[in-house]
């Protein structure tokens, strides 16, 4: 469990966190409580990343990430935290190849294994709501659960827009 805290007040920000980290070794998670959880991204500009949880993004180290990430980082720095943002992203945007595809494609299945169990439970939740409403047979079920489906990945087109 990582316990992470941000104080702030209109001079100054404090950061803190703990030191225990969870890494995969071999097939085994193991507990670390030595590692750093944060980082400066700009050597020059008061800016940092805190990290949770796992010590690895895709098989490499947050701490290596954050490093390169910090290297594309002007001296000057940037004028507001969202370019900062901006770059964090645009780094991994960038540097798809940084990672092995064995380890994306284990991240896309967990993605897609995680979207479909709230897809289940969204369809479920309303069939269930709806057959306490009134009883439906195949074909309705059938229709409910395509517009289920339908108004989420309409909502989820919606946000991609939008961001």
């Amino acid at each position: 469990m990582t316990a992470e805290i941000l104080i702030m007040n209109n001079k100054a920000v404090a950061l803190a966190a703990d030191s225990a980290v969870s890494a995969m070794v071999g097939t085994d998670r193991k507990i670390f409580t030595t590692a750093d959880k944060i980082f400066v991204l700009s050597p020059n500009r008061p800016v940092g990343v805190m990290i949770y949880n796992n010590v690895h993004f895709l098989g490499v180290p947050w701490e290596t990430l954050i490093y390169e990430i910090s290297k594309r980082i002007p001296e000057s720095g940037f004028d507001t935290l969202d370019e900062y943002i901006q770059a964090f992203l645009g780094y991994f945007e960038t540097e798809k190849d940084r990672f092995p595809k064995g380890e994306q494609r284990i991240l896309l299945k967990d993605h897609i294994e995680f979207y479909f169990s709230i897809a289940r439970e969204l369809i479920v939740r309303r069939v269930d709501d709806e057959l306490k409403r009134r009883p439906l047979n195949d074909r309705a079920i059938k229709i409910l659960v395509s517009k289920v489906i339908k108004d989420d990945l309409d909502d989820w087109a919606k946000h991609e827009v939008d961001e």
